[in-house]
């Protein structure tokens, strides 16, 4: 049998979460920041994060930032929404928020969440609001077939942002995502072009981020002295389950 093509890989993916019935994960990610001299830095966090999914619409994602100490001082952020209705409630600004879009609401979590609140939800839901998980098959530099963590992958290395690579792991069998490697290389140069153009989209989609938009933006232009990030994003999915309702309730405390 012959290996798919880039673009046939890349459908597969889209195809798996577009059409399946239901959806639940639980994962990491894992970031890794080393500085450049003179900041002599190595600086590393994990942020767990799980998410529930059935059509047409019940949804939940949530994540925790693992700052140290108990975990009751450990950073949340829920997003939950069904039949149109979306809410979402984070530790650093507890009043429970009501009225956005999903897709307001994943995206607004984008930055805190390391991706992890759009990259697969926004394939399930099928949105065009914000950008793409998956790469253009132009960006596809290779196509490897490989195991990992015991499943059969086919990975595939890419490059849309200048300074970045980006790898996913991705199952053979059943096409969903299995890890995500991105390493990027912030030079002062690249930063300075980054966050100038990432500060042009949440002005020009502002509704794509509700009120944090703005500081968003002002974070984006600070100074920031040139490192490298290290950031590995695994997930454990599993596809078309049964899920009990209060899978898709929260309650804040």
């Amino acid at each position: 049998m012959s290996e798919p093509s880039i673009a046939e890989v890349l459908s597969n993916v889209a195809n798996v979460y577009a059409s399946c019935r239901s959806y639940r994960d639980d994962g990491d990610v894992v970031s890794t920041i080393v500085g450049k001299p003179p900041l002599e830095l190595r600086n590393t966090a994990r942020q767990p994060f799980s998410t529930v999914f059935q059509r047409p619409d019940r949804f939940r994602f949530e994540f925790r930032g693992m700052t140290g100490g108990s975990e009751e001082k450990w950073e949340h952020y829920v997003i939950w929404s069904e039949e149109g209705l979306t809410r979402s409630w984070w530790t650093l600004r507890p009043e429970v928020e009501i009225g956005r879009s999903i897709e307001a609401a994943i995206g607004a979590a984008a930055g805190v969440s390391k991706g992890s609140s759009c990259t697969i939800p926004s394939l399930l839901i099928g949105t065009t609001e914000l950008r793409s998980s998956l790469p253009p098959a132009e960006a596809v530099s290779a196509l490897i077939r490989e195991s990992w963590n015991g499943h059969d992958c086919i990975r595939i290395d890419f490059s849309v942002y200048p300074n970045q690579v980006s790898s996913y792991w991705i199952d053979a069998a059943s096409s969903l995502i299995l890890r995500i490697v991105e390493r990027t290389n912030f030079t002062a140069g690249f930063i300075e072009a980054h966050r100038r153009q990432f500060a042009r989209h949440v002005e020009a989609k502002p509704g794509a981020f509700g009120d944090q938009a703005g500081a968003i933006v002002e974070y984006a232009r600070r100074e920031v002295t040139p490192f490298e990030a290290y950031e590995e994003t695994t997930y454990r999915p599993d596809l078309s389950v049964d899920l009990a309702p209060d899978a898709f309730e929260f309650t804040p405390p």
